[in-house]
């Protein structure tokens, strides 16, 4: 890792960095903690930031001006009055170095083993070569300065070579911040640094946080296309992608890519939650429906999946595309409860087309419970279009109820319209005589019929 020779490390940058970042005192991200402790000491700013992981912590203090070696390896000087320190810890053995300023000027080091000092032999150097550029790259210390470096120099694509070479997702968030702050992005650069934080960053919290500012201030999507979609894509929280595609569902035509994302999301919850706001927010062509509606369906709870049918209940009579994903869905609910409740809507919505009719029919054939089913086919027994082949469809559909009591009743419902022709009554006729045993009801039916044949033309 490069960095420019003799940048200072003022406290006022540091703050900067904070400021930049955004960030709160203490942050958890990745299985790793971050914590910055910034105060006024004296007149003087002094800080304090840690970083630990897996076992492993690296801190660094710095007060007053603080110059480092191109490589970061060691400190050249210091402010008067000023001092550095880094420190790390592995399970038991905890080592660290002490810089403070000479009277000569020059860097006077103190090196310590256990809290105890030692000699500053090579393997002291050796420690401080490994250790200080680590901890400057976990901590994030110098990382604006030293990603404003990378811009003006070598432009955007040499910034994000640089990231890339960080492994602390904090510093590389700042250099992500900075190239959005000052790098004067065009949409393909823009499309550029979003695959790069897609691809980079493994901190789901970094990560959400810059894509929303993406999404947000930079006009996500219709800048950068699919790159925003690709790198929500890596985000493992379904959380952290709702919260990005929330506002993309409400501002961003919802194309198949996007549809897509949405998919991706494993929580049935979140998922539906950022349907819904798909669905308020546009007038969705029937084609983009049916993808919503598909997107839907991968849903593992019936709740969840009912409540988004219910709410599109009413838009999909009149396109066969959406219509037809619509009814899958249906047919994908297990539950009595909740593909009664939606067939309701659907009913209720009407009025309700031929070819409707006979999904409903085909949704109500899988319901389990007599009384659902009884429901339903009671509720359309005066609507099923006049047609022959509909009302066989209906009957059919009616021979599956194994209950005396509501075969009776639907049947009674049925035989009110005045529309039934003389092949619809006969095969009435036939459903009684062989679906119903009770005397009771299976006479009445049969009289009523029979008479109607006789009356009929």
């Amino acid at each position: 890792m490069k960095h420019r020779s003799g940048i200072p490390t003022s406290i006022v940058c540091l703050v900067a960095l904070i400021c930049l970042a955004g960030l709160p005192g203490a942050i958890q991200a990745g299985g790793e903690t971050l914590t910055i402790d910034s105060r006024h000491e004296n007149g003087r700013r002094r800080e304090h930031m840690s970083w630990s992981g897996d076992g492993h912590t690296l801190e660094v203090w710095a007060r007053g001006v603080v110059r480092f070696t191109p490589d970061y390896t060691d400190v050249v000087s210091i402010s008067k009055g000023g001092s550095f320190k880094v420190r790390e810890r592995r399970g038991l053995k905890i080592r660290s170095m002490e810089f403070e300023p000479g009277d000569d000027g020059q860097v006077e080091r103190q090196f310590y083993v256990i809290g105890l000092k030692a000699h500053y032999d090579d393997e002291a150097r050796e420690w401080l070569a490994r250790v200080l550029p680590e901890a400057i790259d976990k901590t994030g210390l110098d990382a604006e300065i030293r990603a404003r470096d990378a811009l003006a120099q070598h432009g955007l694509d040499g910034l994000l070579r640089k990231a890339a070479e960080l492994s602390g997702d904090h510093a590389k968030r700042i250099y992500y911040e900075v190239a959005l702050e000052e790098g004067a992005l065009d949409d393909a650069a823009l499309a550029r640094l979003t695959a790069a934080i897609g691809r980079e960053v493994d901190s789901d919290h970094y990560k959400h946080t810059l894509l929303n500012r993406i999404v947000e201030d930079f006009d996500g999507v219709e800048r950068a296309g699919d790159a925003v979609l690709a790198a929500v894509g890596t985000l493992s929280s379904d959380h952290y992608k709702a919260v990005v595609l929330l506002p993309l569902a409400r501002n961003s035509e919802p194309t198949p890519a996007f549809f897509a994302a949405i998919g991706e999301i494993r929580s049935d919850h979140y998922r539906q939650q950022v349907l819904n706001r798909v669905v308020k927010a546009h007038d969705l062509t029937g084609d983009q429906l049916a993808r919503a509606i598909e997107t839907a369906a991968d849903s593992t709870s019936d709740h969840y999946l009912s409540r988004f049918l219910l709410s599109v209940a009413g838009d999909v009579d009149h396109d066969a595309r959406a219509r037809d994903a619509f009814f899958e869905a249906v047919d994908d609910l297990d539950s009595d409860y909740y593909r009664q409740q939606v067939l309701d809507e659907v009913i209720e919505e009407g009025p309700v087309e031929a070819a409707t009719y006979a999904l409903i029919l085909r949704a109500t054939r899988g319901l389990g419970s007599d009384h659902s089913k009884a429901i339903i086919l009671n509720r359309i027994a005066a609507e099923v279009p006049a047609g022959d082949d509909d009302l066989d469809r209906f009957l059919q559909t009616t021979a599956t109820l194994g209950s005396d009591h509501y075969l009776n009743q639907v049947l009674e419902e049925f035989l009110r319209r005045d529309d039934l022709s003389e092949p619809v009554l006969k095969t009435t006729l036939s459903l009684v005589k062989d679906g119903i045993s009770g005397q009771h009801y299976r006479g009445r039916l049969v009289e009523q019929i029979s008479d109607r044949l006789i009356d009929a033309p």
